[in-house]
């Protein structure tokens, strides 16, 4: 039997909304008649995000979880991307964000740093009150749920509601090498990944970075007449010239490694380091875990373009593949202030080791 496979979903119609959810630092909010003075941050302005011009021929509904921090002048600050059903929606959510005015949150009368998370919906309904999902998995034949191993039998599909782009490895990019992989995900009955494994690779290095792509992925579990369960679907991933995950300012990065590598300016003569303005936090890879690894590092090179845009990650060491690949993966996400030459916008080599640790008690071997 085969696995379902993700696929696109399109639907021509925009709508665009906004939830708030705050949190004071891990302070306890009473009843105001207890404590006057405490206050939760208060919006003074709020800057609607635009739908990416690149993502309306893809006809998606973007969903993008950030968290962050207002601080006490009510600006935002540290925003971190949770989870997002697509990578185009992220700037567009952040850019939004980031130009958010608060009234800053008071505890005992003073202003607070407080943490905030917000959900932002770009909807795009393919008819008035039926979301469209970004990513989709078709629904079991009758056939398929007979063979299906018990237990993990369904006959609704999960439905993804975080993924992630993988990036293409840099060596393969820059040789225009081909390559695709499969990795069959296990579901659970919350919509969870528990566990996952490469079931086909054109080589080593596609499976990895689609393996990585994957840790990011969360669902609405799949259901077997109505109940919650565990599921096996298969995501299938292609890596060329044609995929999506590959910009036109990928391509422009690769043509100046190579021709004009005098254009990328070494941090040493930058007005100042750039600083990181959003970012995605790294799992602990499932693959370690397996392995029975409890930490774990990687050291991983990039550059950050003129408009503070991570391009081409590619791994220069690493305690495990799967840490490599893992943090290839988060890095892409990042983003810096433009870094600065002189006043000027320019293109920077940047180097940063990231270390994992895993909350899981390492088993015993008996």
């Amino acid at each position: 039997m085969k696995h379902p496979k993700l696929f696109s979903l399109k639907s021509p119609r925009l709508r665009i909304a906004m939830i708030l959810t705050v949190a004071m630092m891990g302070a306890v909010f009473f009843a105001p008649a207890v404590f006057a003075k405490d206050r939760r941050p208060e919006v003074i302005k709020q800057t609607q995000p635009s739908y990416p011009s690149s993502m309306k021929e893809s006809g998606m509904t973007g969903e993008v979880t950030i968290r962050f921090f207002v601080d006490e002048s009510g600006d935002v600050v540290d925003p971190v991307i949770i989870r997002s059903n697509h990578s185009g929606f992220e700037q567009a959510a952040i850019d939004a964000v980031l130009k958010w005015k608060f009234k800053p949150g008071i505890k005992d009368g003073k202003a607070v740093k407080t943490r905030m998370q917000i959900p932002l919906v770009f909807h795009l309904d393919g008819e008035e009150g039926r979301n469209a999902y970004s990513y989709t998995t078709p629904g079991p034949s009758k056939k398929d749920i007979s063979k299906m191993p018990e237990g993990y039998r369904y006959d609704v599909a999960p439905k993804p509601r975080s993924v992630i782009y993988p990036v293409y490895p840099y060596e393969q990019l820059k040789n225009n090498t081909k390559g695709k992989a499969s990795v069959a995900v296990l579901v659970d009955a919350r919509g969870k990944v528990r566990k996952m494994e490469i079931s086909k690779q054109s080589a080593p290095e596609f499976g990895l970075a689609a393996l990585a792509a994957c840790e990011y992925f969360e669902f609405e579990p799949a259901t077997l007449q109505g109940q919650p369960t565990h599921a096996i679907i298969t995501v299938s991933l292609e890596f060329n010239k044609g995929s999506k995950f590959i910009t036109g300012e990928d391509r422009d990065m690769l043509r100046i490694e190579k021709k004009s590598p005098e254009k990328i300016i070494p941090a040493g003569k930058l007005d100042a380091m750039p600083k990181m303005i959003a970012s995605r936090q790294a799992p602990f890879p499932l693959a370690a875990l397996r392995e029975n690894l409890t930490s774990g590092e990687a050291v991983v090179e990039f550059y950050i373009d003129s408009k503070g845009m991570v391009r081409l990650p590619r791994i220069v060491s690493n305690t495990h593949p799967s840490f490599g690949y893992i943090a290839v993966q988060t890095i892409a996400n990042w983003r810096f202030e433009p870094p600065v030459q002189g006043g000027k916008p320019v293109i920077t080599r940047a180097r940063i080791p990231i270390g994992f640790t895993s909350k899981v008690k390492k088993t015993r071997a008996k």
